[in-house]
């Protein structure tokens, strides 16, 4: 078979993974990101433990950063149509879900007078666990395992710390996801590459 061959080949793969919704909505670019993201949750954890009394919530700054680069990556790749349009409105309403969800849950606690740690580690350790399905459901769905796997803990933990002490575990379980989450897309990029040829 010769090099142009195997290229058509290639290429007719792409197009039937993407018809049929295979195709990988993430690239290596998102893998950064997800490392950066555990960088930040590292810095803010670091800031966490040094900072002053009331300062702590500066070591914010570089998490929302990296929240605004992946905003934009994330639009980007709506405009330029790399996820199918099920997906995209898959992702839109699963945001809007659960910042509506965040929404009723304040005004709920703020109602009823509840402790804002235990209600709020409740619906962090319920999100985690509604997030394994979601992951299980798709191959480019699997990086939301990672949030699972740090919503899950720190929800069980919050009710636990105290506001001057979550700061640190706050940034720790934050790089948690970013790790597992780059560790997870570059495991199936990587093995993609191996099966279809280089991902792109």
């Amino acid at each position: 078979m010769s090099d142009a061959d195997i290229r058509r080949l290639r290429q007719d793969l792409d197009v039937i993974e993407q018809a049929a919704g295979l195709r990988l909505p993430f690239g290596w670019p998102d893998v950064w990101l997800a490392l950066a993201l555990a960088g930040a949750g590292l810095l803010l954890s670091a800031w966490g433990a040094v900072a002053p009394a009331g300062q702590a919530a500066w070591g914010l700054v570089p998490v929302g950063l990296e929240a605004l680069a992946s905003l934009k990556r994330w639009l980007g790749q709506w405009r330029q149509g790399v996820s199918t349009r099920r997906e995209r409105i898959f992702e839109t309403v699963s945001i809007l879900a659960a910042l509506g969800g965040l929404v009723v849950l304040i005004a709920w606690e703020k109602w009823l007078g509840l402790p804002s740690s235990v209600a709020r580690g409740g619906a962090m350790f319920l999100l985690g666990v509604v997030f394994i399905p979601v992951g299980l459901s798709a191959p480019g769905r699997r990086p939301a395992l990672a949030v699972s796997v740090s919503l899950i803990p720190f929800g069980l933990a919050l009710p636990l710390l105290s506001s001057e002490h979550r700061t640190v575990p706050g940034g720790f379980f934050v790089a948690l996801a970013g790790l597992a989450g780059a560790a997870i897309m570059a495991w199936q990029l990587r093995w993609r590459g191996r099966v279809h040829g280089p991902a792109h």
